[in-house]
């Protein structure tokens, strides 16, 4: 029972599974019973090794006796006895369908968004070292995977759909921010326009959708978390998000989408098409032109696309804005803050090419 008001009224799920998230501790550092070394795979065990060793240019890591390494990182007690962790990142495909079956992510392809049915289906139930590589490479095949084009003059450019960091930040957030305890997969459904990425668990304590920028939150895989920190797939809590936004921002993307997430799941749309051509441009000869020390961070960029979009600055750092404004990337007006008048004049510039290339495919037609 939970008190409402003055009444008592039986707990809702939503509520329930707060309280268990919040109380639950680190599930992957928990002991794995009859996990032993024979149930992890050679080859992660290796990729483990040789991300260590680059990250911190220690060659001679990736010859370290692998009961050593596991100890290290703490995949192992005192006893041997091997936690979650060890069979989330190394364990082979058998020992994670027999120790923790809903360690999956499945990826569906569909032509379009109305579809029900899947037109291709892929699950992957390997160790994350190898599991990450795996799944991009599967969403990253030319005919899902397409090249954009947009025009800068007489140039014509092209990227990627979906861009490889921010699906591998997506994936490994998924991973890392998931309720283990729930039976449920990592979920992808790949449109040709669109990732749609889903994990059980709502949030983590602290976070929602107005503030995961500036919230550093607590992985619920904390182990897991620490490993991949340590070998370099990921930097520290709360910026893969943080990476997520700044590709979005520069390739002149839709931002990551979670609006969709709710007490039970977290949902992340990543859209693959270009929606501001211009304010990508901007963006491209801003960053060239700046040393590798002074490049604009992700929230320089929300703010300028906040301008871009005429979003108010209500919730914007006031550090950030005083930066932008001293540099002249912001400019005070009566109407509000604009762009240099640089932004304004590429603006016209695509506008005029798109609008020429529509009449060409019409006389085409």
């Amino acid at each position: 029972l939970m008190r409402v008001g003055e009444e008592l009224r039986p707990m809702s799920d939503a509520v329930y599974l707060k309280i268990l998230q919040e109380s639950e501790p680190d599930f992957s550092e928990k002991i794995c019973k009859g996990l032993t070394l024979d149930d992890l795979d050679e080859q992660a065990i290796v990729r483990m090794k040789s991300h260590y060793a680059d990250k911190w240019h220690k060659p001679e890591f990736a010859n370290i006796p692998t009961m050593q390494v596991l100890s290290d990182f703490k995949l192992v007690d005192a006893e041997g006895r091997l936690n979650y962790a060890a069979l989330v990142l190394l364990g082979k495909k058998g020992a994670i369908q027999k120790y923790l079956p809903q360690n999956n992510v499945v990826v569906e392809y569909r032509l379009n968004h109305s579809m029900i049915p899947y037109t291709a289906r892929q699950e992957f139930t390997e160790p994350l070292f190898l599991l990450v590589d795996s799944v991009w490479n599967y969403v990253n095949q030319p005919a899902s995977n397409p090249l954009l084009h947009y025009h800068d003059k007489f140039n014509i450019f092209d990227l990627p759909a979906f861009n490889e960091e921010v699906v591998r930040e997506a994936i490994l957030n998924a991973i890392c921010h998931r309720v283990m305890y729930i039976q449920s997969d990592v979920v992808i459904k790949q449109y040709p326009d669109m990732l749609h990425i889903t994990n059980a668990g709502g949030f983590p304590v602290g976070v929602d959708v107005n503030n995961i920028l500036q919230v550093n939150s607590m992985p619920r895989s904390k182990r897991i978390s620490e490993v991949l920190q340590k070998t370099g797939l990921v930097e520290k809590s709360g910026q893969g998000v943080d990476k997520m936004f700044f590709h979005c921002l520069s390739e002149g993307k839709p931002l990551p989408d979670y609006s969709l997430t709710d007490n039970f799941q977290v949902s992340l749309r990543l859209f693959g098409r270009i929606e501001n051509p211009a304010f990508l441009i901007f963006v491209k000869k801003i960053q060239k032109s700046r040393s590798e020390d002074n490049k604009l961070n992700v929230f320089d960029l929300m703010a300028l696309y906040k301008t871009a979009k005429g979003i108010s600055h209500c919730d914007t750092d006031s550090e950030t804005l005083n930066k932008l404004l001293r540099e002249g990337l912001l400019i005070e007006s009566e109407e509000g803050m604009k762009l240099p008048a640089f932004y304004y004049e590429v603006l016209v510039k695509v506008e005029e090419q798109m609008a020429k290339r529509g009449e060409m495919n019409g006389k085409t037609e």
